[in-house]
């Protein structure tokens, strides 16, 4: 129970850490078993062969075929439905991003390594989004910069030439008052 929990959690994070990855949930879960699979296998370098899912109204499953230096191997994840939210049914209910269970090459994989993989898996998934969100702020950042060193020169320039446009004006009035003050005399 306590490791469903966790998993519920962890799924939680995952889904919350990859806003800007896929929208579709089928590519959602796709990806999820892919990344637990890697870091299951231990490999960085991974062939993807083929995928299928499947669900009922209780699970949905993703196999996945693989590649890896040490050979071929089918993976299995089986994700379960999102915790109950107390609508009464109404709302839909979805799979969590995290899977319940994994199987590699025929062997079930403990809740306990699938528990250390998916932290592993969401810790880098939140380093890699920080990472990505990080760029992006910087390159806003560095429009936004660039946009306001403009507008400041803009505005330097119109203020320079608003006070020259002011000092003429000021020539010519101070002119026109010499000249009537010559002719009261």
């Amino acid at each position: 129970m306590k490791n469903k929990v966790f998993l519920a959690l962890s799924g939680l994070a995952v889904s919350l850490s990859s806003l800007t990855g896929c929208s579709s949930s089928d590519k959602v879960h796709l990806h999820a078993c892919q990344d637990i699979t890697r870091n299951l296998l231990g490999v960085d370098a991974i062939t993807w062969r083929k995928h299928s899912q499947s669900h009922d109204d209780q699970t949905l499953q993703v196999e996945l075929t693989y590649a890896t230096a040490r050979g071929e191997g089918k993976a299995v994840c089986r994700f379960g439905l999102e915790p109950d939210d107390d609508d009464a049914g109404i709302t839909p209910r979805g799979f969590v991003h995290v899977p319940e269970a994994v199987v590699i090459n025929g062997e079930p994989v403990s809740q306990q390594r699938l528990v250390k993989a998916t932290l592993e898996v969401t810790g880098q998934s939140i380093v890699k989004n920080a990472s990505a969100a990080m760029e992006k702020s910087k390159e806003v950042a560095g429009r936004t910069a660039a946009q306001a060193r403009e507008v400041s020169q803009t505005a330097s320039r119109k203020l320079t030439e608003t006070g020259e446009a002011m000092k003429e004006k000021a020539r010519h009035a101070a002119e026109k008052l010499q000249d009537a003050l010559k002719k009261s005399e």
